[in-house]
């Protein structure tokens, strides 16, 4: 399967999908004003109860999804992510959407209808109405993925900021070989007229993961991001563990921890 563009894994992509969804439902009702949405939404002890519903249930669609991409952002280092699975994970959003909105609206209604009588209403019309920012932001994300990963150029230039955010250091893609995490510093292992050199940046990882996924790296393992041009080979030791080769002569053979291994072998 093929790995979704990393922009699906980014903090600024949660941020707007968790905004759009309730945004977008709360207009679609005042606008559309759809006489099935409406009308499950009318279910309370009096006939305005329209006007308290459709707020709470925009909330509790806020609150989910920012929950959701929250997790998925923390999980950004341990997964693959592919057009299967990121199906799979908006598809959970909305059925577990549609659970605690069915909840919330049987325990207001004072019909006899139970819990199962609205989950299957609140599972249609939320596929129905949500499909659309899905798939709207979906193709925007995917369309600007797909041009960075066409506009990753090995001969192009790397800025690395320090901690206070003043730019430290300038070399190109193609001369880095790795980027390694030493407490409260990252040395960027590179090479400079065929010699072997290092740069030490005060930052963290978590920092420059962003500006170094941007440019083609991959994760490898926790204190390790790597140039995946330069991989030679993966091996396996004896006691299960991974390392990457590089092709750059260099002694040092990098970890990959297996959270990071099937990322890693989709790239190369």
């Amino acid at each position: 399967m093929s790995r979704f563009p990393d922009i699906f894994l980014r903090y600024k992509t949660q941020v707007l999908f968790y905004l759009a969804l309730p945004l977008f439902f709360f207009g679609w009702v005042l606008i559309y004003n759809s006489e099935s949405i409406v009308s499950l939404l009318r279910e309370g002890p009096s006939p305005d109860s329209i006007n308290l519903n459709l707020p709470i249930v925009t909330a509790i669609i806020f609150v989910v999804s920012a929950l959701s991409r929250s997790l998925l952002y923390i999980l950004r280092s341990r997964i693959v992510l592919t057009a299967f699975r990121y199906f799979l994970w908006c598809l959970a959003e909305v059925v577990v959407i549609s659970l605690f909105v069915a909840l919330y609206l049987t325990l207001r209604s004072r019909s006899d209808l139970v819990f199962f009588d609205f989950l299957p209403r609140t599972l249609l019309q939320f596929c129905l109405i949500l499909v659309y920012p899905y798939i709207i932001l979906s193709l925007i994300f995917y369309i600007i993925g797909i041009q960075e990963v066409r506009e990753i150029d090995q001969g192009s230039r790397v800025r690395f900021y320090d901690s206070r955010h003043l730019l430290k250091f300038i070399t190109t893609v193609s001369s880095i070989l790795y980027v390694e995490s030493k407490e409260n510093y990252v040395i960027i292992h590179y090479v400079e007229n065929g010699l072997l050199k290092h740069y030490q940046l005060r930052n963290t990882m978590k920092n420059v993961e962003e500006l170094l996924s941007r440019s083609g790296f991959v994760r490898t393992h926790r204190s390790f991001c790597v140039n995946p041009s330069h991989i030679a080979m993966l091996r396996k030791e004896k006691n299960g563990l991974f390392f990457a080769e590089l092709d750059s002569g260099a002694k040092e053979s990098i970890p990959v921890s297996k959270k990071y291994y099937e990322a890693l072998t989709s790239l190369l």
